[in-house]
């Protein structure tokens, strides 16, 4: 394929004009096709400008022969046990774990008329000389998930995980919960009845959706407590404890709450917090991001239940999709309707150090098998 190609450095100018230049190429980019909330242009304006310029972040426009793309790649320096050293980029990550840990889910390059062809001309734009693309939490069913076989001979084409993604189909689903939970298996039904029926003997459970910016804020700031304290009693640090992850997510509850793009809901037992959920609404999907549940006070499933009360909520707004992204916990399977696959790729050159890297690896594993 012939493609027009054009690379664009994140420079402080942009930075400091909101990304206008960039804004036109992404939009056109991404109304071709279906994507999810990390893929709406005021997730990755803040992005940009939240990112330190010291991370490296390329927007790379492509068209051609019908086909027309847009994506924004991290470029890092990695070394590996010492001795691997590897030019890598990544697809709408940095690599640099601080900034990934938000965690970017259903990753895709949006456009026109992808194919391999367009995903060879992709690689041999890469601006530097490179050893390894990584490809993310792809969405698996979407470009450039969809192609990669197809160069398999011309690159080292390597799988790293495969997870589960949770969803929950909201059609026949209403305000009473009893229209969720009877989807669910017998034991997921037991066991919130139960949960329900002896929590309301402590009082009437009750969500409420925050209904303006400073209700908002204060319902996040509680889920964060929640969540801090749940994690740190088992010896991890907890999302919240990276100060950079909590601003980003403060400024953009600040910058989107008004659009209805942020949900925060406040679920109580009584007049005590049950757990706090906060999620992304876009397109008709409800994207369940974080939570807090207050376990120190509630030992009856206050998370499953209190998921239990969201989920019926949110169909009753109209919304088509509860969507816990990936992860395949126990509390996600139980409440899902249905599932996808998100997957993590990394395309590498067929590099000697990498090639003994990947037989070391194999030698290590056979091994422990």
């Amino acid at each position: 394929m012939t493609a027009n190609i054009e690379v664009f450095k994140r420079t402080r100018d942009l930075v400091s004009q909101g990304f206008e230049p960039w804004r036109e190429i992404w939009s056109d980019a991404a109304n071709h096709q279906p994507h999810g909330y990390f893929f709406s242009w005021p997730w990755v304006e803040l992005w940009l400008s939240k990112v330190p310029l010291d991370a490296e972040i390329d927007l790379i426009k492509l068209d051609g022969e019908g086909a027309c793309c847009a994506c924004l790649l991290g470029h890092a320096r990695q070394n590996r046990h010492l001795i691997v050293n590897s030019d890598s980029y990544f697809l709408h990550y940095t690599g640099h774990e601080s900034y990934d840990s938000l965690t970017l889910e259903y990753n895709q390059i949006p456009g026109l008329g992808q194919n391999a062809d367009l995903l060879r001309a992709l690689l041999a734009a890469l601006p530097a000389k490179w050893d390894e693309f990584h490809l993310p939490a792809l969405d698996g069913r979407l470009f450039p998930a969809d192609c990669l076989d197809e160069l398999a001979d011309e690159y080292r084409i390597l799988k790293q995980k495969e997870l589960v993604a949770c969803h929950v189909d909201l059609s026949g689903i209403d305000l009473d919960e009893e229209s969720f939970i009877v989807k669910l298996s017998p034991k997921t039904r037991r066991n919130i009845r139960r949960s329900m029926r002896k929590l309301s003997e402590q009082g009437p459970l009750q969500l409420q959706a925050a209904g303006d910016l400073s209700t908002a804020m204060r319902v996040f700031d509680e889920m964060v407590g929640l969540h801090q304290v749940y994690w740190q009693k088992r010896g991890y640090p907890g999302a919240f404890a990276n100060e950079w992850f909590t601003d980003f997510h403060k400024t953009l509850i600040e910058r989107r709450f008004d659009a209805g793009e942020i949900q925060l809901l406040h679920i109580l037992c009584g007049e005590e917090t049950l757990g706090c959920i906060y999620n992304f609404v876009y397109q008709g999907v409800v994207y369940h991001y974080q939570n807090g549940f207050n376990y120190e006070r509630f030992a009856n499933s206050p998370g499953i239940v209190s998921l239990a009360l969201a989920i019926p909520y949110n169909a009753a707004q109209g919304y088509k999709i509860f969507d816990f992204m990936a992860g395949d916990s126990e509390y996600k399977r139980s409440l899902s309707t249905d599932s996808k696959l998100m997957q993590w790729y990394v395309i590498q050159q067929k590099r000697l150090q990498l090639t003994l890297e990947q037989m070391a690896q194999k030698a290590k594993a056979r091994l422990r098998g």
